[in-house]
């Protein structure tokens, strides 16, 4: 991936972001492997000003539930 694809891959993320309603402040749950897609979602959060919260399999749904709720993460 070059540097303009994902800056294209950010922006698009970002504003598919902004049309379901997240906005600057919003707290966003990531679920995702370390994978190119988790990076653009934390880098489109970055854009428009949310606060992303990466979770991932490792935690057992009891520490997921509590840090979804703790850090009150938008529900969309």
């Amino acid at each position: 991936m070059t540097y303009g694809e994902l800056k294209d891959y950010v922006s698009r993320f970002a504003i598919g972001l902004q049309k379901i309603g997240v906005k600057k402040g919003d707290v966003v749950a990531i679920y995702m492997s370390n994978i190119p897609k988790a990076f653009i979602s934390v880098y489109a959060c970055y854009r428009i000003g949310a606060i992303y919260n990466i979770i991932f399999s490792g935690f057992s749904a009891n520490a997921l539930l509590e840090r979804i709720e703790d850090t009150k993460a938008v529900s969309l």
